[in-house]
């Protein structure tokens, strides 16, 4: 009669288990992530400082958990408790899910624009940390950037008067710096022009006239983007609305 011998299948490792378990748990943050970031506007009924305080306790929470993961070597311990820490990590990334996409439910117009983002961030972060430790890869720095993340969320602004006056602030960041680079592009066209053998050129920094032109609307857009957000300002903080009231009152 035939005889059959079967090999054994080789054992899976408890490290290696960990691994896959974080590596899975990571891209399911990462779905998470993605669905908040194109959370579309809902603007519901509801109180905004509240949803956004639970968001920011539950993002602090996640990071906390995903933090003592990190650096209780998840890989070399127990099958049994990483699993359960994995698990409860696992659980404040969905609580965290739910309190931020309520937020955002919340928000609207200038508010929802600034604040999908940093929320989705959290998850990123988190996920890419898990990531790196499924490979034995992960560093401070990792933690350090999910912390930032969490801070991100934390400094949030949810009033309307006070998100438009930070979103008025990055175009006047933009058009300062676009201000900047036109100066120091004429100023060094203008030196290679003096140093150059008299060929024509068609480019924007060696045509005086066009420079100019270009450079007055930058700064004429400049002052008028500035007088915005002073006036935003003074309308938030008559209105009680200012970064510092929130700040007191959180």
């Amino acid at each position: 009669p035939r005889k059959f011998f079967c090999a054994a299948w080789p054992s899976t490792t408890p490290a290696r288990m960990t691994s896959q378990r974080l590596s899975d748990t990571a891209s399911k943050l990462d779905a998470a992530s993605k669905l908040l970031r194109a959370k579309p506007e809902q603007s519901l009924i509801g109180d905004v400082g509240r949803a956004h305080g639970d968001a920011r306790s539950a993002a602090a929470s996640l990071a906390q958990q995903a933090r003592a993961l990190h650096l209780f070597d998840i890989l070399d311990a127990p099958e049994t408790q990483a699993v359960a820490c994995i698990a409860d990590l696992d659980r404040h990334a969905a609580v965290y899910a739910t309190c931020a996409g309520l937020f955002l439910s919340l928000c609207g117009g200038v508010v929802h624009k600034l604040a999908a983002s940093p929320c989705a961030d959290v998850l990123r972060c988190a996920a890419q940390l898990l990531r790196k430790t499924a490979a034995r890869q992960a560093q401070a720095s990792d933690a350090g950037r999910l912390e930032a993340a969490v801070d991100a969320v934390g400094r949030l602004a949810w009033q309307p008067g006070s998100a438009a006056v930070l979103l008025i602030e990055r175009q006047e960041g933009l058009m300062r710096d676009a201000l900047q680079e036109l100066l120091e592009a004429v100023e060094e066209g203008a030196g290679e022009q003096g140093e150059g053998e008299g060929e024509e050129e068609e480019e924007l920094i060696h045509q005086p006239a066009l420079a100019l032109a270009v450079r007055q609307l930058l700064e004429s857009t400049l002052s008028t983007v500035h007088a915005s957000r002073a006036a935003a300002v003074r309308s938030t903080a008559d209105s009680g609305q200012s970064r510092l009231a929130e700040q007191l009152s959180a």
